[in-house]
């Protein structure tokens, strides 16, 4: 589903190719921008890829002001993208691959297809990226975005890997209409992630059988997934949904995270196969554990079990406090109505200055 054919091609700005044929990348493509823009103050350089791009494992490391892109769809009426929730399987014709090892994995990477780190203003958009995992001993995500800000996810399709999209740290950046699909995991915001806006992604049959021990603490088989000290996020209008339950944990997992908003979600069949933290897990649409402070409202849950079979459409808080939300049973209601604005484009006192490359 998410990929393509055709020549790797890649051009720079207004160098129509870059490259070409057999020896083309990416990682080439970024070594040639990364020589102008590691400032906050250099002008936008625009990598555009065409046809199937297949090569070792992409680091962006420490740039600003670049734009990674594919072909746009054909129908980019849905707000720039040709889907809603996501890029509808078959319309994006531009694929970033890892290829089958041996590969040469660059320094501060651990084999994820793409990884972005210690970059600002950083948007990768209309691509399909896939293939980080090759089992059983080169497991890696599709794209991870860590420590970075100001940083744009928009209007890919990811499949075929450990963890689709990991926004690892960082501040203020936006995750948005991306179909993340068949990986072993979905769509997470970890390692002290803050002020990032998830919003009118799809996070599809992401339960591909686990095939090492889980980096993360919160496990593997979720939908969307708030883990370790991440704070003040928002995930809005998403949709987690598989084709059956039984071989996953939950569509919304909060772990350890505080002070998060998750509102509009749709979650579907989810649950019937534990992780192994809590040891006490169950599982269900959404779950809480020793997580404080969260807004959780207006979400629709059906079709969900817990590990038994049973029905379980709620959100079932393990541990924590000050939690509110009318999807979980005992929980006051929350007093705001909608997500608190990250961004200045949505509210002048906004916490996010930065303003992501579209």
């Amino acid at each position: 589903m998410c990929d393509s054919s055709g020549t790797c091609s890649i051009d720079i700005d207004q160098q129509k190719p870059f490259c070409s044929g057999q020896g083309c990348s990416l990682a080439s493509a970024v070594a040639a921008v990364a020589r102008t823009n590691t400032s906050a103050s250099a002008t936008t350089r625009i990598i555009t890829i065409h046809g199937r791009c297949t090569g070792d494992p992409v680091i962006i490391k420490g740039l600003s002001n670049v734009v990674i892109t594919g072909d746009p769809p054909s129908d980019t009426t849905h707000n720039g993208c040709s889907g809603d929730k996501g890029p509808v399987p078959g319309t994006l014709t531009s694929t970033v691959a890892r290829k089958a090892p041996p590969f040469a994995i660059p320094s501060g990477s651990n084999g994820e297809v793409i990884k972005v780190v210690s970059s600002t203003r950083v948007t990768i958009k209309y691509l399909n990226i896939r293939d980080g995992r090759f089992v059983p001993t080169h497991v890696d995500d599709g794209l991870d975005y860590k420590a970075s800000t100001g940083g744009r996810v928009f209007c890919n399709c990811i499949t075929n890997n450990e963890e689709g999209v990991d926004v690892d740290g960082g501040t203020c950046n936006q995750v948005e209409q991306n179909l993340v699909l068949a990986n072993e995991d979905g769509i997470r915001a970890s390692a002290g992630a803050k002020w990032i806006q998830y919003r009118n992604n799809t996070s599809m049959n992401n339960d591909l059988p686990q095939t090492e021990t889980a980096s993360d603490p919160a496990g593997r088989h979720d939908g969307l997934i708030l883990s370790v000290s991440t704070t003040a996020n928002n995930f809005e209008g998403n949709v987690a949904i598989n084709d059956a339950a039984g071989l996953s944990d939950e569509g919304l997992k909060f772990f350890s995270a505080n002070g998060n908003c998750a509102t509009g979600n749709s979650v579907t069949n989810f649950g019937g196969t534990v992780n192994s933290n809590p040891s006490s897990d169950n599982t269900c649409a959404c779950e809480i554990f020793n997580s404080s402070n969260n807004k959780v409202f207006g979400n629709t849950f059906s079709g969900n079990i817990d590990k038994n079979g049973a029905p379980c459409d709620i959100c079932r808080l393990v541990s924590g406090t000050g939690n509110c939300g009318d999807n979980i049973p005992g929980a006051p209601a929350c007093t705001v109505t909608t997500c608190p604005a990250l961004f200045r484009s949505e509210s002048s006192s906004a916490p996010c200055t930065v303003v992501p490359i579209p």
